[in-house]
Parts: structure tokens; C-alpha cells; sequence
């Protein structure tokens, strides 16, 4: 019976640099991923995200996060994942946060079809800040 060749000491730290690394290329990976897939012959391109959400900037909170809510309902998936699309707007806000479902009072939605207001707006009653007719809407929710 032949045995196994094991080592009598495992080393914590080569997982954890492992497991390390393996997160870090994940997230290079999807970065990436999110970057190319918007590349330049796509109205998603990031200085045209950036314009497009450029007026938004004077109005949106400095020193309190704001939710990003992306209709999907209306979205062309195929062109741009919705992560991307909240990496684009992070990065189109930047330094200004953008989070998901975090709870806060402010409210960036995000739509392909700027004629369309979605749902949670309607039924929370948010009160809207700044339509800027390229799908882009500021809300804030009532206290």
C-alpha cells in the first residue's frame, strides 16, 4: 500500500495569499470584463458615461452616500451587464458614493428609456430633484 506524500505542517499563510490572489484577479478580471465590454463603439463608452451623468454632480450629496437604482426592466443587458453599469456611474460620480440598497435618502436611477419611471419611485413616493432626459432622474425619499 503506497501512501501519499503530505506535509506535516500546512502553512496558513500560503492559503491566505492564495486566496488573496485569487480575489484580486477576480476583480482585475471583471473590471476588465466591464471595461471592454463598453468599449469605444458603444454609447456606453466611459467618457460618454461620464458626460452623461456630468450634471448630476452639483446636486448630488458630498458627504453621504446615494443609492444607484438601474431599471432592468427597460435594459438593454446584452450591451452592458448592470455591474458594469454601476462601475461606470461610480466612476462617473467619483469622489461622490454610489451604493446599492444601502437606504439612503438620495436616489440616482439609471434607465434606458428615459419616458419611464420606475415602479419604487411611484409607489415610495420619492420626490424628484433632476430629470436629465437621458434617463438619468435624482430622487430623494421622504423622511
Amino acid at each position: 500500500m503506497s501512501t501519499m506524500w503530505l506535509p506535516r505542517r500546512r502553512s496558513p499563510s500560503a492559503a491566505i495569499a492564495l486566496i488573496g490572489g485569487c480575489a484580486v484577479l477576480s476583480l482585475y478580471l471583471f473590471e476588465r470584463s466591464a471595461w471592454l465590454e463598453c468599449g469605444t463603439h458603444d454609447r456606453y463608452a466611459p467618457e460618454q458615461f461620464v458626460a452623461r451623468f456630468e450634471p448630476l454632480l452639483p446636486l448630488l450629496p458630498k458627504d453621504e452616500p446615494a443609492d444607484y437604482l438601474f431599471d432592468q426592466r427597460h435594459a438593454n443587458i446584452e450591451r452592458l451587464h448592470p455591474g458594469a453599469r454601476l462601475l461606470l456611474a461610480r466612476y462617473a460620480v467619483a469622489p461622490r458614493q454610489l451604493t446599492e440598497n444601502a437606504g439612503s435618502h438620495w436616489v440616482v436611477v439609471d434607465s434606458d428609456r428615459p419616458d419611464v419611471v420606475p415602479d419604487a419611485a411611484l409607489s415610495a413616493r420619492w420626490i424628484l430633484l433632476a430629470d436629465l432626459r437621458n434617463g438619468v432622474r435624482l430622487y430623494r425619499k421622504e423622511r
